[in-house]
């Protein structure tokens, strides 16, 4: 069962006490003026009759009144405050009740004091115009206020931008209220900014809201000419792909990424993705991580962005590819490694194998035989463990992160099937790329072993070890495993 807020709660009773009240009065004024008191006075029927005709009209008036505020606090209680009409502008709350009491004093002057309506309206169309003069400028916001309401271009909750010129000037918030004069709107600073209705007659606003909350956002990056399109394309759709799990991004629409003019910097590439601003994301936010993304991608490709640039050429100019990031640089990422000496770098970055592999296709398969680990330098990857008969992903890795390195460091099957989400480039490292530096300085096992422990425990996310239980587990754990990696690549025990 769906229960309501208790504030909402405290709003209709105090609703419904009010309307109780208000047809309790109604009720008494009936009753009265259908009883019909009369007054009497022994010393003056004159005054009994003057006295009789002031609560005759006393009563009629009242009864025309109080009925026009229990028909206004009815509509409050049925119509304003259901669970679905949450957002009714104040506005139209106002000009509904103001009809309601308009409709109830025509009553009183046409009933009440048998007098005609016309000299009612005309001296009210009189006393509208000169008040209309005094003012317009208010009249104008009241009419597009309605106006707004009526045509409904957005509403309260809705996300909006008013353009009011320069990008720095843009006013992005939450609609609040539209009332009166102005359109109250909350922005992601938490400030609030009123704005007259009339100036947003004169401004451009996008509407994020409608007609569906999901909204296609772009941003732009330059790439030096040298990078090949279809290289650059791939790499920035694998770093925004990247982002296609987090909150706030809609996963069931495909970024787009698009050539989208040469300029003076290089080729500018437009990045276009799917978010659902403010309800799940801010477009900043979205916008920083998808720009994060990419940069990191293309850094591991060796690619940078481009800056604008004045270039002379004396000869002929020849077109370079060397763009891509330096095997020992990516090697030097990977944290396992990282007791290796620079030489140790030097000798381990000419033997890696440059490896590519197509969308959708298995790089390696949950307990089979494997000798090697990879390291991604391009593109997307999922991870998957059988579970059953069936396959569940349990992560995704990027440029930069590692798979594999149990199999490379003893020889063990592998423990998850890695399966590529975009075409992938890697560097595989092998048993025997690993061999001779560990035959020159056997020593290096076992900080190899303690980095690898210590890996292979933060992805297990052992947090319901006591910090003691844990550093006895990582003992254990390292012991075990170099023993392994001496045995693996048949080195001597001391």
């Amino acid at each position: 069962m769906k229960h309501e807020p208790l504030s909402e709660k405290t709003s209709k009773q105090s609703s419904a006490q009010k309307l109780i009240i208000r047809f309790l009065l109604l009720s008494a004024l009936i009753a009265l003026f259908l009883i019909n008191p009369n007054f009497s006075f022994l010393d003056s029927e004159t005054t009994a009759h003057h006295l009789n005709g002031v609560l005759k009209y006393m009563l009629s008036i009242s009864l025309w009144l109080v009925s026009a505020s229990f028909i206004n606090q009815l509509i409050v209680l049925l119509l304003w405050e259901r669970n679905d009409n949450k957002k009714i502008p104040r506005l139209l709350k106002n000009i509904l009740a103001i009809l309601v009491y308009i409709i109830a004093i025509a009553g009183v002057i046409s009933f009440v004091f048998q007098k005609t309506l016309t000299g009612f309206w005309a001296t009210s169309s009189v006393f509208a115009l000169i008040l209309g003069f005094a003012l317009r400028d208010m009249i104008v916001d009241m009419f597009t206020g309605l106006a707004v309401n009526i045509d409904q271009p957005y509403k309260i909750g809705d996300w909006i931008m008013v353009h009011k010129g320069s990008a720095d000037q843009n006013i992005f918030g939450e609609v609040l209220d539209i009332n009166w004069r102005t359109t109250r709107i909350q922005t992601e600073t938490n400030t609030l900014v009123l704005i007259p209705n009339s100036l947003l007659t004169t401004f451009a606003v996008t509407n994020y809201s409608r007609p569906t909350i999901p909204t296609r956002m772009e941003t732009t990056i330059s790439l030096e000419p040298e990078v090949p399109v279809t290289d650059a394309k791939r790499i920035i759709l694998a770093g925004v792909k990247n982002l296609s799990d987090e909150p706030g991004f809609v996963a069931g629409k495909e970024p787009e990424i698009l050539l989208e003019k040469l300029s003076d910097c290089g080729y500018d590439y437009k990045i276009r993705y799917w978010i659902r601003p403010w309800t799940g994301i801010a477009p900043t936010v979205a916008h920083n991580m998808v720009l994060t993304s990419v940069l990191n991608h293309l850094e591991l490709a060796g690619i940078f962005p481009a800056f604008p640039k004045t270039i002379v050429f004396h000869s002929a100019f020849e077109k370079t590819k060397n763009y891509k990031k330096d095997h020992k640089g990516v090697l030097e990422m990977v944290p396992l490694f990282k007791p290796l000496l620079d030489e140790e770098f030097d000798a381990l970055a000419q033997v890696v194998d440059p490896v590519e592999f197509l969308p959708g296709l298995n790089i390696i398969t949950e307990n089979e035989e494997g000798t090697s680990m990879f390291v991604i330098t391009e593109g997307l990857v999922d991870v998957f463990l059988k579970k059953g008969n069936r396959e569940i992903k349990v992560a995704r890795l990027a440029p930069g992160q590692f798979f594999g390195e149990m199999s490379l460091f003893t020889g063990a099957p592998r423990s998850a099937s890695i399966k590529t989400v975009t075409k992938v480039k890697a560097l595989e490292i092998k048993k025997e790329h690993l061999s001779d530096i560990l035959a020159n300085r056997p020593k290096i096992a076992e900080e190899l072993s303690n980095m690898v422990t210590r890996y292979k425990l933060e992805n297990e996310s052992n947090l319901q070890l006591a910090p003691a239980e844990k550093t006895d587990k990582q003992l254990n754990e390292e012991h075990r495993l170099m023993k392994k990696i001496r045995s693996f690549f048949k080195l001597p025990n001391n």
